[in-house]
């Protein structure tokens, strides 16, 4: 102790020979010296000199890249990128410069023993370049053999950027079975990239042509001058791709939301539409048995989630992931319980029941598969419904510090807070300061401002740029979920701590996903807000006007037992965490999955045989 060899350890910065020993061993004594230059840290043992390896930088990979040796006159190291393994570098040597290569293990190349020669990056490999005076330049060119997995990778990956989606799928599925001949890292983004492709090119299927096929045999009393217009107008979601717009595959059915005259044409939606809104507003007429009662008429709910899949249409190798959504004790959702499961060997931790997200979690081994797939899982839970009877001048102050507040006041996920989004939260509240009653202008705003739409979820954030939240502000559009986050992320900008709640809505019998909102305040909780399902009140043709409001009113503050909640915010965890992007990161209401060997299938399977039904 107290030594580094055969140095004493003067300080943290400085070590010393101080013992003469007889003969050869007591000459040429040294010390350790330690300095900072440049905010770099350096070692300097007599004529070597060392250079941490936390302040190597990593190579830039690319044509022509230059590399000068500074004035102090030091060469100059770097770390080989885990992108660029593999590649051959070329380097272009200055009058008695030199370079070396070395791997974890050892050095493998050094110009001045073998010439400069092009050599071949190894993995978790450095690169020094020693030049005999300051201002030597190294130009260092470095690519992929032109047919390898990796050059076919980056040429697939600039095609992407280019939109051209097509030929870079194509190039992807080229390099992808050789970067996993070479187990290259690489493997693992080419499968993420070709399910990304995938993912969009499936949700904005439709050439304008095809679009206004499906639309004319969606609505055929429709005129094709009315069609164009709306092509026109923008009023269809599109992606530009393979040098033109693709439109959505809600396309078609969204337009029911934004011309209800499509929605009233139908007669049995309209009194499914009806049957409804007389349930809801029944609940609102009855007055509480016990105002100081938060949760009250129970539902008890049963539950199943079966996959069957043959055996042929799985891989024979390879491990698969899945979290299968369930429901989880809080607030007015109590008794959750787990039933039955099978097999039990593939569950590898307990169900997080009572956690922020509800998963049973398995891993399911395809070398010992020998059988057709399948996995049951069955479960209880009791739902209550939500009344809250609040006093808005009885409401305190909220706790800053708190860990409550810090949460969900946080720009975060697809509940992303931008300056344009707070514009627009403060100028619906205005002058208002009690979180009550600006919560419920924000809430009446959305519901009668920003129209239903399903959404191209699986394209947004974190597959691509755009949140959640921002979408819904750019178009005023968004389904169940996107109108959830947008009301949340207005919440959170003026300081109202809110979240994006759900999981399933239980209206007609069956498991259905969903999301609501709930706000917190102080002496109250949480309180629920639904302006996906207040929308309804616009969708029966005849209802009166005291009706609609009646609907409108009971979702800002009250909620149903028809629901089951699975998580407590969006974007929440995988438990365990995922390895890569999943197909929804954002909430779990179908089967998620992953696969252990980098593909382009995202689980198709497990999603088309998997079925879950409810009983009461």
């Amino acid at each position: 102790p107290g030594y580094a060899g055969y140095h004493k350890i003067v300080n943290q910065n400085k070590a010393v020979q101080d013992v003469q020993i007889p003969v050869m061993a007591g000459r040429d004594l040294s010390n350790i010296d330690i300095l900072n230059f440049n905010g770099k840290e350096y070692l300097f043992l007599n004529d070597l000199i060392f250079i941490s390896e936390k302040d190597m930088a990593e190579l830039y990979a690319g044509e022509n890249a230059v590399c000068t040796i500074q004035e102090d006159g030091y060469a100059k190291w770097y770390i080989i990128n885990k992108n660029d393994v593999g590649k051959t570098m070329t380097v272009n040597l200055p009058k008695n410069g030199s370079f070396a290569v070395y791997s974890e293990e050892s050095c493998i190349f050094f110009s001045t023993v073998r010439g400069n020669q092009s050599v071949k990056l190894p993995e978790n490999g450095k690169i020094v370049f020693i030049g005999e005076n300051p201002g030597d330049r190294f130009i260092i060119t470095t690519k992929f053999d032109e047919d390898s997995g990796e050059a076919l990778y980056l040429q697939a990956l600039n095609q992407e950027k280019e939109k051209n989606f097509s030929y870079a799928a194509n190039l992807y599925k080229r390099a992808l079975p050789l970067l996993l001949e070479k187990n290259n890292a690489l493997a693992f983004e080419c499968g993420e990239a070709l399910q990304r492709i995938t993912i969009i090119q499936g949700i904005y299927p439709y050439t304008i042509e095809e679009v206004k096929d499906l639309i004319t045999k969606t609505y055929p009393q429709v005129t094709e001058d009315t069609i164009i217009s709306w092509i026109e107008n923008k009023e269809l979601e599109y992606y530009f791709y393979d040098g033109e717009e693709h439109y959505f595959e809600e396309a078609a059915s969204n337009l029911i939301y934004r011309h209800l005259e499509l929605m009233y044409a139908n007669t049995s939606s309209q009194q499914a539409y009806y049957d409804l809104m007389l349930k809801i507003n029944q609940s609102a007429d009855e007055k509480p048995e016990n105002n100081w009662k938060q949760y009250q008429n129970p539902v008890t709910y049963h539950g199943t989630h079966t996959i069957s899949i043959p055996r042929q249409e799985l891989p024979k190798v390879g491990t698969y992931r899945i979290w299968l959504p369930i429901p989880i004790n809080t607030g007015p959702q109590t008794q959750v319980t787990i039933d039955f499961v099978t097999p039990e060997e593939w569950v590898k931790q307990p169900p997080s029941i009572d956690d922020d997200i509800g998963l049973m979690y398995m891993e399911i081994p395809m070398e010992d598969l020998t059988e057709d797939l399948f996995i049951q899982v069955k479960f209880t839970f009791t739902h209550y419904e939500q009344r809250d009877v609040i006093n808005p001048q009885n409401i305190g102050e909220y706790d800053r510090d708190s860990e409550i507040y810090k949460e969900y006041t946080r720009s975060y996920g697809n509940t992303e807070i931008t300056s344009d989004i707070r514009k627009k939260a403060l100028e619906i509240v205005g002058t208002e300061t009690n979180p009550y009653f600006a919560t419920r202008k924000i809430y009446d705003y959305i519901v009668n401002n920003v129209d239903y739409s399903f959404m191209p979820h699986f394209a947004l954030w974190p597959r691509t740029s755009q949140t959640e939240s921002d979408y819904v502000h750019k178009y005023q559009r968004g389904d169940c979920g996107a109108q959830s986050m947008y009301f949340t992320a207005m919440c959170r900008s003026i300081g109202i701590p809110a979240r994006s709640t759900g999981g399933f809505q239980l209206f007609s019998g069956e498991f259905g996903g969903h999301f609501w909102a709930e706000f917190y305040l102080p002496y109250y909780g949480w309180i629920p807000v639904d302006t996906s399902a207040a929308q309804n009140a616009f969708y029966v043709k005849d209802a009166s006007l005291e009706e609609r409001q009646t609907f409108i009113d009971y979702f800002f503050g009250n909620q149903d037992s028809m629901r089951c909640v699975v998580q407590k915010d969006t974007d929440k965890l995988l438990i365990p965490k995922a390895n890569g992007t999943v197909l929804l990161p954002m909430a779990i209401q179908i089967p998620t999955v992953e696969y252990s060997i980098p593909t382009e299938d995202i689980g198709a399977a497990f999603l088309n045989y998997w079925t879950i039904t409810l009983e009461q």
